[in-house]
């Protein structure tokens, strides 16, 4: 049973660094594409609330546009509002449809592929109104970053 349990858990990390190199791979390739929308955009038109130590981020997106996310420190709730997508985890690929929702877990990167226009709305614990404090807050740089934080037990708390 112990043998069985260590290649599981191999062949998961062989899982998760596969996917990772994939999505910095594409993201590494959409940066290089001249005229590639990188971060904020009139494409992806954001609107950010606040509201009783919550920072609600809402984004417009278009049909067939591909995606990476940013690596997530925390687990929070997050809306698919209107629209269909893609989205490819290191659990897998999944499409969803609004109305839908879920939990995303801390450590989560997504690549995420619009089959129609939608809105995504996602909620962060937070006291803050800055946003770039809120992005140091809720946003691993990297995933050494990451691993630390989920190593020493950081961002595993959640929203009951």
């Amino acid at each position: 049973m112990s043998d069985e349990i260590t290649h599981l858990d191999e062949q998961r990390l062989t899982e998760r660094d596969r996917f990772r190199a994939a999505a910095a791979e594409l993201e590494q390739k959409m940066r290089e594409t001249p005229g590639a929308l990188i971060g904020d955009n009139d494409m992806n038109p954001l609107k950010h609330s606040f509201a009783g130590g919550f920072y609600i981020r809402e984004m417009a997106f278009p049909a067939n546009e591909l995606a990476v996310t940013k690596i997530h420190k925390h687990p929070h709730p997050f809306f698919l509002k209107e629209g269909e997508i893609s989205v490819a985890t290191e659990d897998g690929v999944k499409k969803v449809k609004a109305p839908f929702w879920g939990i995303t877990p801390a450590g989560t990167q997504r690549m995420v592929y619009t089959h129609t226009s939608g809105i995504f709305i996602t909620i962060h614990e937070t006291d803050e109104t800055d946003l770039e404090k809120i992005e140091e807050e809720v946003i691993a740089k990297d995933w050494d970053e990451m691993d630390k934080i989920l190593s020493d037990g950081e961002g595993m708390e959640c929203l009951s």
